[in-house]
């Protein structure tokens, strides 16, 4: 929700522009940024500010599933695909936000504990 209101205030910021000058950058982003955008009463700024309060009164989207999907298929499923498999029909496609991404534990495919020492209190050589 904090990137969706910062999409909604780049009009405003432009922030993709900023990233170029790195005097208007650092004077953009502070660590109260987005207290400055909920404090705004710039209209360019509403829709951001807004969405910004609702995660403050824990108003947030709410998770109805998660899935574990191989790499081939992770950039081909969409709110569609979802939609199709509920049994009463009350949603939409529109109603979704299906957000893809990789997860791994920084090592690949390898599962991190099996490279990890651990010191034993009998072994301690």
């Amino acid at each position: 929700m904090v990137s969706e209101a910062l999409i909604l205030a780049n009009p405003y910021y432009k922030f993709e522009e900023a990233i170029f000058s790195p005097k208007r950058y650092l004077s953009l982003v502070r660590d109260d940024l987005l207290s400055v955008i909920k404090r705004s009463k710039l209209p360019q700024l509403a829709q951001s500010a807004a969405l910004l309060k609702r995660i403050d009164t824990r108003d947030i989207y709410k998770l109805v599933g998660e899935a574990i999907v191989t790499k081939e298929l992770r950039s081909q499923i969409k709110a569609s695909d979802i939609v199709s498999w509920q049994a009463d029909g009350n949603l939409t496609s529109n109603d979704l936000i299906v957000h893809s991404f990789k997860l791994d534990w920084g090592n690949g495919e390898q599962y991190p504990l099996d490279n990890m020492i651990f010191f034993e209190s009998e072994k301690p050589d």
